[in-house]
């Protein structure tokens, strides 16, 4: 039931500065966002905050607080989807992680890429993994939810080791351990390791991400990348996975997706070189057909040139 005296007084003016901040957030630079850095959000961004807003706004109305609903005459923005992700060729990966063994990170950043790409492991996932999390016996790698990192769906999966990455996966570990030992003979007082984490050492969090950050990029700087992000190597996994024939259900399980729409829609794009492969297997006659399209067609040369 609808009181006097609220309504759009009330609720709507407070809604609607909330929309406005949202707009103004996502498409005005800001302090912390200088215009020479500011990158506007893409329209799907701007749509779920539309629609959440929406969803404030109806609820409203159901309840009788506002008099008009002033989203019904907000639209949400056009959408488009982005198909040509670029990913690397497997030479260009390679030259990649051998320019990342040379940084200063170089031992668990090189380890961290090849984890990446032959996992499809988000970069957060990824940092958060312990040595419990690999199964060297079953060939098995735990991803679940952490303090710290719930997981995008909030649901544990597990991601098989690749023959290739196994060799590479127990040289660091053994790497990890020396780096341990070497420190407990430098810290007697300490016992045991202090963490069993893969990648990620929590101590001096900031200064440690930093430096990794930096060795990302002098590694992308040197191998003449400069589109490698770390989810370029999510992007070359499943990209992969995919033009070798791998059923996207396996894949989305794989990568942590609900369904395997989003494997088919966003991730089933392929590297140009690829398509021009399949482009080459392209037939309209085969060629069997094809030879004897030929053959017929001499057989009626050679009976004309007879009957002449």
């Amino acid at each position: 039931m609808r009181e006097s005296g609220r309504g759009e007084d009330q609720i709507g003016p407070v809604l609607a500065a909330g929309q406005t901040e949202v707009f103004r957030r996502f498409r005005e630079p800001s302090a912390k966002r200088p215009r020479e850095n500011h990158c506007p959000a893409f329209n799907r961004t701007v749509n779920l905050e539309i629609n959440a807003l929406r969803c404030v706004f109806n609820y409203a109305d159901e309840l009788g607080m506002l008099q008009a609903n002033p989203m019904g005459r907000v639209k949400n923005l056009r959408e488009t989807t982005k198909i040509d992700h670029w990913i690397p060729s497997p030479e260009e990966l390679a030259r990649f992680a051998a320019e990342a063994e040379k940084t200063y990170s170089g031992p668990v950043l090189a380890a961290w890429i090849w984890t990446m790409a032959y996992t499809g492991m988000r970069p957060s996932e990824a940092l958060f993994l312990e040595w419990q999390d690999i199964d060297f016996d079953t060939g098995r790698i735990l991803i679940k939810p952490k303090p710290g990192n719930p997981l995008k769906t909030g649901k544990a999966r597990y991601v098989e080791i690749h023959a290739e990455l196994k060799p590479k996966l127990i040289a660091w570990r053994e790497a990890w351990e020396e780096t341990f030992e070497n420190r407990a003979r430098r810290h007697p007082d300490e016992s045991g390791q202090p963490h069993r984490w893969v990648f990620y050492n929590p101590h001096g969090q900031k200064r440690r991400a930093i430096s990794f950050l930096r060795c990302f990029q002098q590694a992308r700087e040197n191998s003449g990348l400069p589109k490698m992000t770390p989810y370029s190597l999510r992007h070359f996994f499943i990209s992969y996975c995919v033009m070798n024939g791998i059923a996207s259900l396996t894949i989305a399980r794989w990568v942590g997706h609900n369904s395997s729409k989003m494997i088919e829609q966003v991730y089933g794009h392929l590297t140009p070189d690829y398509r021009a492969e399949q482009m080459m297997r392209f037939r309209i006659y085969r060629d069997d057909e094809r030879k004897q399209e030929q053959a017929a067609a001499g057989e009626g040369e050679n009976a004309e040139a007879k009957g002449a």
